[in-house]
């Protein structure tokens, strides 16, 4: 949309109050989620959560362009705070006129990023800040596709199916969430019972899709929120995913203005039953990996090193190589080597595979969303990690400054 002009200059003193119910509106038509608003002389504080936009570049300018009628003559610096799933995630200084001219072609992405001055993340909401009330909640539909290669009976096993989830924000980063899924077509039903020497964590997906038609892939109680600055942590307690449920939890250090991450989660978790219900088997187990991201100085390359014990109880560690292109899709693979030999892992020796990530928007969606697929050769059950909607670094990785730097086209959409 274009940009509107600012509102005439009035001597009149600003009702905040008044002035919030429409920012907030305008935020809510833009596809934000409002958190809060300050005005403090010539500053105007605005968090925000979610929203279409795939990084803090675009934020900013379709923030600016949402309130640029409503704010008061008198701001010149803006200050946006942009939170995901309940945690702010980064926060930027810009001046508003620099917004202004590159929103209208009078000044460049590269003179806006110039400006523009990142802070740590802390999630403070400031004394003074104004903020919605109500709970905020969302729900959506989408076609979900399941694949397994490696099966000696048959090249490619396959399954769609599509799930309908919810969630309800309870403030302070506390959520709940939940899904329900219907298989349409597929056979991956018809999967071979498996033949593993270790605990079948993963290698029965046969039997889950054979009986587990319907299905809730996970519904659980969530808090994410951030612990200190640039320091995230997360709680999560219910069915985690669609073959465990239990209690995980994860700390994230993530320096704003640094390359690399590192994290740590541990999880208790017990097997869930086969036909994708609440209730579950006798098999349980803790899980946890110290992990390490890291950006490379080349090509746009990353790696992630993990070391920990996984679902079967094995212990090692997975090596991950990748990389994010400009136009944002991911492209990248890893291994995995435990204290499993290779005669007791089962054909494949050990865990590997290939990934691909599409972020949505390169189809003409507003969207911060990604489709992707996961190619094993095969599936076992050694070097097999518990899989989470919200590991931290997914949900803290847009926010670093790293990101600001790569996206800043963004500030003239």
């Amino acid at each position: 949309p274009p940009l509107r002009p600012r509102p005439a200059a009035s001597a009149a003193p600003v009702d905040d109050a008044a002035l919030a119910g429409p920012v907030f509106a305008a935020l809510t038509e833009a596809g934000f989620t409002p958190v809060a608003f300050r005005l403090d002389g010539q500053l105007a504080e605005i968090a925000v959560e979610g929203g279409r936009f795939p990084g803090q570049p675009q934020v900013a300018a379709r923030v600016l362009r949402a309130t640029q009628p409503l704010l008061p003559a008198q701001v010149e610096m803006l200050r946006i705070r942009w939170w995901q799933a309940g945690v702010e995630i980064a926060v930027l200084d810009i001046p508003r006129a620099v917004l202004e001219a590159t929103a209208t072609g009078r000044a460049s992405p590269e003179e806006a990023w110039a400006t523009a001055f990142p802070r740590p993340a802390t999630g403070d909401i400031p004394p003074g800040s104004l903020e919605p009330g109500g709970v905020a909640w969302d729900w959506g539909v989408e076609p979900r596709l399941s694949l397994q290669l490696g099966d000696p009976t048959r090249t490619l096993r396959w399954q769609t199916g599509v799930a309908a989830g919810g969630q309800v924000a309870l403030g302070a980063g506390f959520r709940l969430a939940g899904s329900v899924q219907q298989v349409l077509l597929g056979n991956l039903d018809d999967g071979p019972p498996s033949d593993s020497q270790l605990p079948h964590v993963r290698t029965d997906y046969g039997r889950y899709a054979a009986e587990g038609k319907t299905s809730i892939p996970g519904l659980y109680a969530e808090r994410i929120w951030n612990l200190a600055p640039d320091v995230f942590a997360r709680a999560t307690l219910g069915w985690l995913e669609p073959m465990f449920g239990g209690a995980s939890g994860e700390v994230l250090w993530r320096p704003f203005d640094r390359g690399f991450a590192l994290g740590l989660d541990l999880n208790w978790v017990r097997q869930r039953d086969f036909d994708g219900g609440l209730g579950f088997r006798n098999y349980s187990t803790t899980t946890g990996h110290l992990s390490l991201y890291a950006d490379l100085p080349f090509f746009n390359l990353y790696g992630v090193v993990r070391a920990g014990k996984y679902l079967a109880r094995d212990w090692g560690a997975t090596f991950e190589l990748g990389r994010r292109f400009a136009s944002g899709i991911e492209v990248g693979g890893f291994a995995t080597f435990t204290n499993v030999s290779a005669a007791q892992f089962g054909e494949g020796s050990f865990d590997k595979g290939i990934y691909v990530r599409i972020p949505l928007n390169l189809f003409g969606a507003e969207s911060r969303g990604r489709g992707g697929v996961l190619i094993r050769p095969i599936q076992r059950d050694g070097g097999q990690r518990l899989s989470v909607d919200n590991p931290l670094w997914e949900v803290t990785r847009d926010g670093r400054a790293a990101s600001l730097r790569d996206g800043i086209a963004g500030f003239a959409r």
